[in-house]
């Protein structure tokens, strides 16, 4: 209704109805401005009459912690309706809560993604035992080791390299770097993509190059 008086209004003015009449003199890019132009007034002349905050309160859209503001809850056709809080025993509420704090610099994210890539592997060794023994090392056809670690830092020339992991109760598998985290996402710097299809996030340091059955898991060998 507030819309249709300020067009009203505006119609008022004999200049405004002939360019509102005629086709020519008002564009319909015009018009859907004028239109926006009155929903503005009509939402500022409703806004200087009615106080919305109360809507808000007679709700219960405006709780507080506090409780403060709990007897203004009024639901239309409820004269006698009372808002009450549940009381929290005083055992409860003194009870401590844990906070699990995501880490966030870069040695807590390492650690966190060692500890993740750890438990991971460890619940793949609890899938894959009792059925065959872990997977020695290999070298896979058409391929050769590399003895020496990458000449290279490991950052993005890696991708697309071959390389054998050793993964923690599963053994030696091939995979390739499909992925460089150059800032380290979870602290992790590489996802390999293994034949299977898997594709695990990784920590890959020149400190663990190495091959043969004997070094420990979380070792790589690039092929």
């Amino acid at each position: 209704m507030s819309t249709t008086y300020e067009q009203n209004e505006w119609h008022e003015d004999l200049e405004n109805l002939l360019k509102w009449e005629s086709s020519d003199l008002l564009t319909a890019s015009d018009r859907r401005i004028l239109m926006t132009w009155w929903a503005g007034k009509a939402y500022e002349r409703t806004c200087s009459r009615v106080t919305f905050n109360r809507y808000f309160e007679k709700t219960g859209c405006l709780l507080s912690v506090t409780g403060d503001g709990d007897n203004m809850i009024t639901p239309e056709g409820l004269s006698s309706f009372t808002f009450e809080r549940s009381v929290i025993p005083a055992v409860l509420a003194e009870a401590p809560v844990q906070v699990n704090v995501a880490p966030t610099t870069h040695t807590e994210l390492q650690r966190a993604a060692e500890e993740e890539e750890l438990l991971e592997e460890q619940e793949l060794s609890e899938e894959d035992e009792g059925s065959d023994e872990v997977a020695k090392w290999f070298i896979p056809e058409w391929y050769s080791a590399q003895i020496d670690p990458p000449a290279e830092d490991l950052n993005h020339a890696m991708i697309d390299k071959h390389l054998l992991f050793k993964r923690n109760g599963v053994g030696w598998c091939h995979g390739w770097v499909s992925k460089y985290y150059p800032r380290h996402r979870r602290g992790y710097n590489f996802e390999i993509v293994y034949e299977d299809g898997d594709r695990r996030d990784h920590i890959l340091r020149l400190q663990d190059y190495g091959g043969g059955d004997g070094v420990e898991a979380g070792s790589e060998t690039c092929n």
